[in-house]
């Protein structure tokens, strides 16, 4: 921030698990909330905030610059996936995996296929029923069986049992 800068509103995405930080001088900071990490950061507008809300649904911020125009910011569900894989963010890999796990975002499906299948062949049940119960692409017969098949393994679980 700007000598003189300081935040006036922050929202924090209870779905995305992603901050969002306005400050006074219209800067915009998008921040992980597990990691920390700054996964965005512009300027808004030339103008001062005058006004912020939320919306209704808790995923936007909507202010008003003292110039009078209206503002509403919000994730690109569509391109989140694609712009962390492409911008240089610290710990961007993990963010979009846990991204992937508890949302159906654009470009998540075969990054939760992925790492729910190297679990299964090393074979780390518990770890792998945790990623299947948070997807919704995985509560399925076919990740029933993928279970089932693999039986048991001397002194673990059987891993239906996860």
């Amino acid at each position: 921030m700007a000598q003189g800068d300081f935040v006036v509103y922050i929202l924090v995405s209870k779905k995305l698990e992603l901050v969002y930080v306005v400050t006074f001088n219209s800067v915009l900071m998008l921040f992980d909330v597990i990691t920390g990490s700054k996964l965005h950061q512009c300027q808004l507008s030339n103008s001062k905030v005058f006004e912020k809300v939320c919306s209704r649904d808790e995923e936007s911020v909507i202010f008003i610059d003292r110039k009078g125009v209206v503002y509403k910011i919000n994730i690109d569900k569509n391109n989140i996936v694609e712009y962390l894989n492409t911008a240089n963010i610290p710990n961007s890999s993990d963010i979009i995996a846990r991204l992937a796990e508890k949302t159906t975002l654009a470009g998540c499906k075969d990054i939760v296929m992925n790492k729910f299948n190297t679990l299964i062949a090393s074979q780390m049940w518990a770890e792998a029923a945790e990623v299947a119960a948070n997807s919704t692409d995985l509560r399925s017969k076919d990740t029933l069986n993928k279970f089932i098949s693999n039986g048991n393994v001397q002194g673990q679980r059987n891993p239906v049992l996860y």
